[in-house]
């Protein structure tokens, strides 16, 4: 069976992925009635997904994250997801993880 939300998955990532495909998906539904055009739907639900992974992103920036030991909380480095070394495209897909979150998404937008 084919996934549906790949957009969602790579925006927000896998934990998120499916709250946001489905917040999408209610929120396009909620808003198809006022459409003007239907000439580019999937432009229109791709902006609607991508709006959503930034509330699920700022969402989780707000809230607090358990720890077991706070006083090693400073000494810890932040480190970006690892692309899998197996893929052919690895390196490619790493470097675009570094990127910044708008022009990581920007890629994401487009070749995903």
């Amino acid at each position: 069976m084919r996934r549906v939300a790949p957009p969602a998955h790579a925006l927000a990532g896998p934990v998120d992925g499916d709250d946001v495909a489905q917040q999408a998906w209610t929120q396009a539904l909620a808003a198809y009635p006022g459409l003007r055009s239907s000439r580019n739907l999937r432009g229109w639900l791709l902006t609607i997904t991508h709006r959503c992974a930034m509330d699920a992103h700022r969402g989780r920036a707000r809230r607090a994250v358990p720890h077991d030991d706070p006083a090693t909380l400073g000494s810890q480095a932040s480190t970006a997801p690892a692309a899998d070394a197996h893929l052919p495209d690895a390196p490619l897909w790493a470097r675009v993880a570094a990127l910044p979150p708008r022009q990581r998404e920007a890629v994401v937008l487009k070749y995903v």
